[in-house]
């Protein structure tokens, strides 16, 4: 994201971040309905993983703030995407060395429903 933030002027980075939320909501609506996702419980394996990975976050990602610090986005409280959308932003998911990624997905496939 600070890529973005850096390159991007503010007006293009509301429009993309926009234009993200409806793409994410509409898909979340797909597979969840209006009532929202079900709670789903966490493997302790993929606790540790993603500790690791936010442990292994890039340097020029250091400092800056997470998407969390954001506004609320469009009257968030009614809807029930919005949460994991800024999750899906704040993530920092990548591939560690020596994993494969379908190794990865397989680790990560509940937090990403296809």
């Amino acid at each position: 994201m600070n890529h973005f933030k850096n390159h991007w002027d503010k007006d293009l980075q509301a429009r993309v971040l926009e234009s993200a939320e409806k793409i994410f909501q509409e898909r979340y609506l797909e597979i969840y309905g209006a009532n929202g996702a079900p709670q789903a419980a966490v493997k302790k394996g993929n606790k540790k993983l993603a500790r690791l990975l936010a442990e292994d976050s890039t340097d020029d990602e250091m400092g800056a703030p997470s998407s969390s610090a954001m506004p609320p986005l469009n009257g968030e409280g009614s809807k029930p995407w919005v949460h994991e959308f800024k999750a899906y932003l704040d993530g920092v998911d990548e591939v560690p060395n020596g994993m494969t990624t379908t190794k990865w997905w397989g680790v990560n496939s509940s937090r990403f429903p296809v």
